[in-house]
């Protein structure tokens, strides 16, 4: 009994589809798609320049926040700017500077921030070296340091006097060379909206504990273009064949260009 209703009702969808001017009905409902997408698009477009002015007003007081990961690292981050790279001044100075110093490309996502370093105090170990090739009285003492996690490596010598006058001895100290002295930085920088605020955020992680972060700026530039799509399609819904609209499966391959992204 549902399938015959069912069959009916399509009929009688069909019928009206198809009574008048099949130009007349397509250039109508081509308006209504049209109107209908234009005023989904102004409507995105206003939510989406409220998200941003609100995501800015956040970015400009350029507040870190530094709490501890899921790994029990230190992570900094602060709200991410986003706009367009002519008005990147408006935020940064220094990163628009670093922008214009570019040649022949334009970034996507720029950052800037600065490290401190700081250790507590730490001993060096010595060793008095032959005096083959030195001055009568002369002393060079070798030292070397690297730090426990092998990030800090120091090595080098220092040059010295020794006297005996009378009994008595004197040291004259000279100059200490360093050889060596390395310093691994390493980080994870990125971009990731925090569920929490709800902003946007650029987020820097030192994986040395000896380091924190300052002047933390960043910035995401541009959006991406809305390119255009090759896809298969298949579905039930309106046709037309045969000089007359129906109702009905249908397959195809379709070439369309996103008006939205979400």
């Amino acid at each position: 009994m549902s399938e015959n209703k069912n069959e009916s009702l399509k009929v009688v969808i069909e019928n009206k589809m198809n009574k008048g001017d099949v130009f007349t009905k397509l250039i109508m409902l081509a308006v209504v798609v049209v109107l209908i997408i234009t005023n989904w698009t102004s409507c995105e477009k206003r939510k989406d320049d409220k998200q941003k002015y609100i995501q800015n007003t956040e970015a400009m007081k350029k507040e870190i926040k530094v709490e501890t990961n899921k790994n029990g690292e230190l992570q900094s981050s602060v709200a991410v700017y986003e706009g367009k790279v002519k008005n990147l001044s408006e935020y940064s100075e220094d990163l628009a500077k670093e922008v214009d110093a570019l040649k022949r490309r334009k970034p996507t996502v720029i950052t800037k921030f600065q490290t401190i370093y700081k250790v507590d105090t730490f001993y060096v170990s010595n060793t008095v070296l032959d005096t083959i090739g030195l001055e009568d009285d002369e002393y060079k003492l070798a030292w070397d340091y690297t730090s426990s996690d092998s990030t800090r490596v120091l090595e080098g010598n220092s040059l010295f006097e020794a006297k005996v006058d009378d009994g008595n001895l004197s040291i004259i100290p000279g100059l200490t060379t360093i050889t060596r002295d390395e310093l691994i930085l390493d980080f994870t920088v990125g971009v990731a909206k925090n569920k929490k605020t709800k902003f946007n955020e650029i987020f820097v992680t030192p994986k040395n504990s000896n380091i924190t972060i300052r002047n933390l700026e960043g910035a995401v530039l541009g959006k991406s273009k809305l390119g255009i799509n090759l896809s298969f399609n298949a579905g039930y819904g309106v046709y037309y064949g045969n000089k007359q609209f129906g109702l009905g499966p249908f397959v195809g391959i379709s070439i369309s260009k996103p008006l939205i992204k979400f």
